[in-house]
């Protein structure tokens, strides 16, 4: 038994001698990138190994050729560095052992392939020295392509970009590169672009310093130089944050955020506007409020722009409640009637009477009011001489004049008309197609008033008529009123608020001028709050504004400024002024309007063109 015990004691001193005497291999490493720190070029760069260390050096070449590493070591208690190449694969290729006491240099050459990865490993001799390596140099065959003094140069086409666009900075990087006899050229990146190599060597390209608002840095290697380029980031303030309405005392404003990074500005200042003043009648037929005033009495409430207001009428139990009549045209049968001011403005609230007396109320099929009667009798209501329109004939009233005469409670009463299909007008649009009621034409088309006709051309990306904008992308559809050509654009047109007469028509009969605009909204954030025309007789066309409406207009024998408002609220849509002056003599003179609420919360207005019809 102790026989067996003294062979297994025996054992375990033999394997501990053998592992005292084996180097050890489990050191901490300190990696270094060749090609960040040493690329090619003669020079001396110092690092240390403390004791226990060794120093991993990586390399993936720019090219196949023989690679030379050439280090001195400086090793304390005499002994010198060991040296060693590896593939990715951690197998040795070459090796440099240097025991010499009086000689602490060591090199190694190997040739390296393009694109694949190696690594060296330097350390003491011994794990418990430590060591101070520098590296001589780190060449190639290769080297010597390059100018020594020049060599390669950054630059840029612009040094200023607005935000932090890789690309952008990419597509302005160009290199001026000297050879070894100081002849230049000029290598671009974008002209480069997949293959980003010169004569079969690799241009490495870092940016991962570039990205913040202010002086960024490019680093570019080529044929072991790396050279610098300088570029400016300026600020993107293109993040839209809050708005800041005007006050009495203060000016309004909006606050952008930079894309890049937290820096924000104030910009789009607006002065301090006075407010609109909406005005209505008093009522004995029910109660009024405005927001949370009581206007029952009649009265006036001044509003900032671009707020939202609210109408309420509640009828008195021997009434009901009609509609909000402004310029004569009911405008909502809503008793809260929600709205965004433009201007200065009355609404009155239209009701009828249902106790003693009753209320008539005569419409056209326009929302206009005709006639507006209130009586003891229904016998006494006077039916008046229907509108007369072009393209419609007029059948007759919703209630005959028997029922009228006999009715038993108030009435509204609408004008009921049929299309004439006797008046046909011209729709032309070379290059598109035309569609009317299913049927499809090209180029153009003859049909009826009123038709509604969609004109389609693929690669338009605006509709013009006069040269004017009346609608966006490859259809437009709309009411035919009068004969009318349209012209498309493929141009990039940027898509705002427009809005245009696009015809005019004198009806004999009735001797008035019907002015049919057409509108579109558009944009992100855009809201219409109101369209119509303002219009009078004999105007300049700086009269013909929302703020002018009621004021005498500048012309010769100018009449008064007057405004209609289009019932209709869908962002794109037509709408028609009828319109006459009595005597028949002068001008009469009108501009359709769109007004619109953006994105900010501010009204804006937009018009057409003035057009005229001489009598």
């Amino acid at each position: 038994m102790k026989k067996k015990t003294g062979r297994i004691i025996s054992l375990l001193l033999a394997l501990m001698f053998m592992l005292c005497s084996f180097p050890i291999t489990s050191f901490a490493q300190t990696t270094v990138d060749l090609n960040d720190n040493y690329l090619f070029r003669q020079r001396t760069n110092a690092f240390h190994i403390v004791a226990g260390e060794r120093t991993r050096l990586d390399f993936k070449p720019q090219y196949t050729a023989d690679y030379t590493l050439s280090l001195w070591g400086h090793v304390s208690g005499g002994r010198n560095i060991r040296f060693y190449l590896y593939d990715s694969e951690g197998n040795e290729l070459a090796n440099c052992n240097d025991r010499t006491s009086n000689l602490d240099h060591a090199t190694i050459t190997y040739t390296l392939e393009k694109g694949k990865s190696y690594y060296y490993e330097v350390q003491g001799w011994l794990s418990t020295t430590e060591c101070n390596v520098d590296i001589e140099e780190f060449t190639s065959t290769e080297s010597g392509l390059l100018d020594d003094e020049n060599g390669l140069k950054v630059r840029f086409d612009k040094t200023q970009f607005v935000g932090y666009n890789p690309q952008e900075v990419l597509d302005n990087l160009f290199l001026i590169i000297y050879d070894a006899q100081g002849i230049s050229f000029v290598w671009r990146y974008k002209d480069a672009v997949p293959n980003l190599q010169i004569n079969g060597i690799d241009v490495i390209i870092d940016m991962s310093a570039c990205g913040a608002c202010g002086p960024n840095t490019i680093t570019v290697s080529y044929a072991g130089y790396t050279e610098k380029g300088e570029f400016n980031i300026n600020h993107d303030f293109s993040v839209f944050v809050s708005h800041v309405d005007p006050t009495p005392d203060s000016q309004g404003y909006d606050i952008y955020k930079c894309s890049n990074c937290d820096e924000q500005t104030k910009t789009n200042f607006v002065d301090y506007t006075d407010s609109y003043k909406i005005s209505t009648q008093g009522t004995d037929m029910g109660t009024l409020r405005f927001n949370d005033v009581d206007v029952t009495g009649g009265g006036s409430v001044d509003v900032k722009k671009g707020t939202t207001c609210t109408l309420s009428a509640t009828p008195n139990d021997s009434c009901s409640f009609v509609g909000w009549q402004y310029s004569n045209k009911l405008v909502s049968s809503d008793a809260q009637y929600n709205f965004i001011p433009f201007s200065d403005a009355e609404y009155n609230p239209v009701f009828s009477d249902n106790s003693n007396t009753k209320t008539f109320i005569f419409m056209d099929t326009f929302s206009n009011v005709i006639s507006y009667q209130t009586v003891d009798d229904p016998k006494d209501v006077v039916v008046p001489k229907p509108p007369v329109y072009s393209g419609y004939k007029f059948l007759n009233w919703s209630y005959s004049e028997e029922q009228i005469h006999n009715a038993n409670s108030s009435l509204t009463i609408y004008a009921v008309y049929e299309s004439d299909n006797s008046v046909q007008y011209n729709v032309n649009a070379s290059g598109c197609s035309i569609e009317v009621d299913g049927a499809l034409y090209s180029d153009s088309a003859q049909v009826p008033y009123g038709s509604w006709v969609t004109v389609t051309s693929p690669d338009a990306t605006a509709f013009l008529c006069d040269g004017k904008i009346v609608g966006y992308g490859n259809t437009y559809s709309f009411y035919v009123s009068s004969d009318i050509t349209l012209d498309t654009t493929t141009d990039d047109v940027e898509q705002i608020p427009v809005v245009s007469i696009v015809a005019k028509n004198y009806n004999e009969n009735s001797g008035r001028v019907e002015f049919s605009a057409t509108r579109s909204v558009v944009g992100e954030g855009n809201e219409l709050v109101a369209s119509g025309f303002v219009y009078g007789k004999n105007m300049n066309d700086a009269d013909l504004t929302v703020e002018n409406v009621g004021k005498t207009g500048t012309g010769n024998d100018s009449g008064t400024v007057k405004m209609v408002i289009n019932r209709d609220t869908n962002p794109d849509g037509q709408f028609i002024l009828v319109y006459g002056i009595s005597s028949k003599v002068g001008d009469a003179c009108a501009k359709a309007f769109v007004t619109y609420k953006d994105s900010k919360g501010k009204v804006n207005t937009v018009y057409s063109d003035m057009v005229v019809y001489s009598y």
